[in-house]
């Protein structure tokens, strides 16, 4: 007698992987995953992404998606998870298969803000100015990045808040432009994950 047990074929994508800790490399659970793919259907191209399937990681990060095979022309995961910053991670749906699954960890990283308080307790000149700027700026807003901040003014200040990865040690310029002397500094400071770091600076 001959048996056989065949798998049946459920034309099918699968997507798995597991979400981590980019800082600590520890499963995340509960973490939010989504699929979305933009499909050719009946020679027609839409150039939307659509949700093709979603899932939660579990308690090791672990996390499995499966969809209806597709057509597809553009595929991408999005994953988000509390107090961390969410991941964007474009895939090659060429590397798709049916009823094949293609591995994609993912590596998010934990948040943190930062506040820089400039001012200037003392009166100087009209024509003074202050520059400052982060050196190596890897945030979550487009109000921040590593471009140079200026003020000018006898007694011109300003506040801003600022997203970023956490446990980082973030570095920045200040420079004092006045008619008699320009002045540039370079300092850094570490940003904890989950808190906000405040930078007070007087000029």
């Amino acid at each position: 007698l001959v048996s056989s047990c065949k798998k049946e074929a459920r034309n099918v994508h699968i997507l798995e992987g597991k979400v981590y800790d980019g800082r600590t490399g520890s499963g995340i659970s509960g973490a939010f995953v989504e699929v979305q793919q933009q499909v050719l259907s009946d020679g027609t191209f839409s150039g939307v992404f659509n949700t093709a399937g979603t899932s939660n990681s579990g308690a090791g990060g672990g996390y499995t998606i499966e969809w209806e095979r597709a057509n597809m022309v553009e595929v991408k995961v999005l994953c988000e998870a509390t107090n961390y910053i969410e991941r964007e991670i474009q895939l090659d749906p060429g590397a798709f298969s049916p009823d094949q699954a293609v591995g994609q960890d993912i590596a998010l990283y934990p948040e943190a803000f930062i506040t820089v308080n400039i001012s200037r307790p003392v009166f100087g000149s009209v024509t003074d100015q202050f520059d400052f700027r982060f050196d190596n700026a890897d945030f979550d807003c487009l109000c921040c990045n590593n471009n140079w901040k200026s003020i000018e003014g006898a007694d011109a200040d300003t506040t801003f808040t600022c997203r970023l990865y956490g446990d980082t040690w973030l570095r920045f310029k200040k420079q004092i432009i006045t008619a008699d002397l320009d002045t540039l500094i370079t300092d850094s400071i570490y940003c904890p994950r989950l808190l906000t770091t405040t930078v007070n600076i007087e000029w």
